[in-house]
């Protein structure tokens, strides 16, 4: 398995990369933070990294209250 490295996303989000006022966009953009640490960039190769990504966010969306 091919692992790639690179530098973990920021762990918080700041009001600068708030960029919309919508709402989902600011939620997805909270779980791709959340998804983007040390352990799932080593764990994954880049396609698979990015198919777990999406399927973590789809499953955070479905599932979240509303």
């Amino acid at each position: 398995m091919d692992n790639f490295t690179e530098v973990p996303a920021k762990s918080e989000i700041t009001y600068k990369d708030v960029k919309s006022d919508n709402g989902l966009q600011n939620l997805v953009l909270y779980y791709q933070h959340q998804f983007d640490i040390e352990e799932n960039f080593n764990h994954y190769n880049k396609t698979d990294y990015q198919s777990a990504k999406r399927k973590f966010i789809k499953y955070f969306m479905k599932n979240r209250e509303a």
